[in-house]
């Protein structure tokens, strides 16, 4: 059944250049997305992780007395950048599949950083709520 499909596939990208072009749009979309992912739980991390080391600080903030490290800085960079990916994304796919499957996919990444790198707790609860949001961005996926 899948070598069928596969030789389905072929037959169609090797008659017809508009759907070749269409996948390297979806490609593209992907590889898009994937970043906008890497660099929001990269940011986030980075972020997360200056507060738990003592790196000196670059300036402060003294509104709210907070210390800017180079780390905290790159966090926010990798922040913007996902920022700034995910508005292109917007232009591009649908709100009603992007945010859904963005928000998961940055949702479970997290759950895991926070449990191998900050050793926070892995409770049941966090499981399952992990669970019910891939079983709700795979409905989105299924129904697109």
């Amino acid at each position: 059944m899948m070598l069928r499909l596969i030789h389905i596939v072929r037959f169609v990208l090797l008659t017809d250049n508009r759907v070749l072009f269409y996948v390297k749009i979806v490609i593209m979309d992907v590889v898009l997305l994937v970043i906008y992912i890497i660099s929001s739980v990269g940011g986030a991390t980075l972020i997360k992780y200056s507060t738990h080391v003592k790196i000196t600080a670059l300036f402060t903030v003294p509104v709210v007395n907070m210390s800017i490290s180079w780390m905290t800085l790159l966090g926010m960079l990798g922040y913007g950048f996902s920022f700034c990916l995910y508005i292109i994304l917007l232009s591009k796919l649908d709100l009603s599949f992007l945010t859904p499957v963005a928000t998961a996919a940055i949702y479970t990444l997290l759950m895991l950083v926070s449990f191998f790198i900050f050793s926070e707790t892995f409770t049941l609860w966090k499981v399952i709520g992990c669970v019910l949001i891939l079983a709700g961005v795979i409905l989105v996926i299924l129904n697109k």
